[in-house]
């Protein structure tokens, strides 16, 4: 899962070679934690489900310009850095596009 939501990141980067890489692998990790404590069923029928939560996860944190850091509950670590409100757009419809893309197939 995890490796799935980095290599989208990568691409994205590897896209938009001018946008500077404020997100982080890191950050996708720490949401994939949290989706994992709240989610009941990760078993092998449900890992495509659990993708597309992982990206709405990640495209609702971006949105909402908050990643919960895993280990220090209320620290947020998109207060770490400095990120344009047009960077976070831009990373948010990649990732709100891949979900459509996804979603279209099924």
């Amino acid at each position: 899962m995890f490796r799935l939501l980095k290599d989208d990141l990568a691409n994205f980067y590897e896209v938009n070679r001018r946008a500077e890489k404020s997100i982080c692998s890191y950050y996708l990790k720490t949401i994939v934690l949290h989706l994992w404590e709240d989610e009941e069923s990760w078993t092998s029928g449900w890992l495509r489900r659990r993708y597309v939560d992982a990206l709405r996860k990640t495209a609702t944190c971006l949105q909402e310009r908050n990643i919960e850091h895993y280990f220090i509950p209320g620290e947020n670590l998109l207060d770490e850095k400095e990120i344009s409100d047009e960077e976070i757009d831009v990373i948010k419809g990649y990732f709100v596009g891949i979900i459509r893309k996804f979603v279209s197939c099924n």
